[in-house]
């Protein structure tokens, strides 16, 4: 009877791991998924800044050099969540709970380089443009 106790106690544990485990490894996917819609609508605005930061370039009045500098920083910003998306790619169902849970920490950390890069040149060119009416 105490061993049957045990193995029940046992196997109960060793179930509630791992769903709590399967639980992490979701919470942390969302994380990192969440932060990736939420850059993407981004997306749209550093599209329209760069397009008014080309009429910018056009006149004579503004200095070329910071404007260029600007589109620069938009493009890179721009490029970086292409290159997040495209190199972006699930863990095996068949891994560790542990090796997905650092997968998607890993990427959690590299999105918010993005979204930061994102926000820094967002601003910048609004910043200016403001400057500039």
């Amino acid at each position: 009877m105490k061993n049957n106790l045990f193995l029940a106690i046992l196997f109960s544990s060793i179930i509630l791991n791992g769903c709590q485990s399967s639980s992490e490894v979701d919470e942390t996917r969302q994380q990192v998924l969440e932060l990736h819609d939420d850059s993407m609508t981004k997306m749209n605005q550093i599209h329209l800044l760069i397009g008014q930061l080309e009429e910018q370039k056009d006149t004579t009045s503004t200095d070329t050099t910071e404007v260029v500098a600007l589109i620069k920083q938009l493009e890179i910003a721009d490029q970086q969540m292409m290159d997040w998306m495209h190199k972006f790619k699930h863990p095996a169902d068949s891994l560790e709970d542990k090796v997905k849970i650092d997968f998607y920490k890993k990427e959690n950390d590299k999105m918010t380089d993005v979204d930061n890069t994102m926000n820094e040149a967002i601003e910048k060119a609004k910043v200016f443009l403001k400057l500039r009416d």
